[in-house]
């Protein structure tokens, strides 16, 4: 029996070094993004997070913390309300959902279950069935319900008139 060979297509394992985690670890505190540190070390965006997801946490971690205590600084400073302002957009944009105003609302069905949906049947009035009387009543409240009243009326005249110069 022959032994077999050793498939040596395709490219070489990535190995990362101790020069590469202390390289992604700086390059994630100053906020360069995965894509950029990835692209930068000539790595796929997997490669990147399946060898330096450590790293790339706690220099995420890292930068905030950074932020936070310098804006603290600032924010106690009432000289630099401009930069308070620049490092709360930056903290929010690179801090993760912690940091977001933006809040998330799932809606579920009963027990966390899927919504349920419920179609009714409304009724239909069949005019042909309806008498006479019953027609001009019905036209009545209908006229009543949308008559607008003749300010209102001018007021949207006046604002098509507005339109029609732009």
């Amino acid at each position: 029996m022959m032994p077999k060979k050793k498939n040596t297509a395709g490219r070489k394992p990535f190995v990362p070094t101790m020069a590469n985690r202390l390289l992604v670890r700086k390059l994630a505190r100053a906020g360069w993004s995965q894509d950029e540190i990835a692209e930068g070390m000539g790595v796929s965006d997997e490669t990147l997070r399946k060898y330096f997801r450590y790293e790339l946490d706690m220099g995420n971690i890292e930068m905030c913390s950074t932020i936070e205590e310098t804006l603290y600084q600032i924010a106690t400073d009432k000289d630099h309300k401009a930069v308070v302002a620049a490092a709360t957009v930056l903290l929010k944009a690179k801090g993760g959902d912690e940091y977001r105003e933006t809040k998330r609302t799932e809606i579920t069905g009963a027990d966390g279950g899927p919504l349920e949906q419920r179609i009714q049947n409304v009724d239909v009035i069949d005019a042909s069935k309806l008498s006479f009387e019953e027609r001009d009543a019905l036209t009545k409240i209908l006229e009543s319900a949308t008559e607008i009243s003749e300010e209102q009326r001018e007021a949207f005249e006046a604002e098509e008139e507005g339109d029609e110069e732009e």
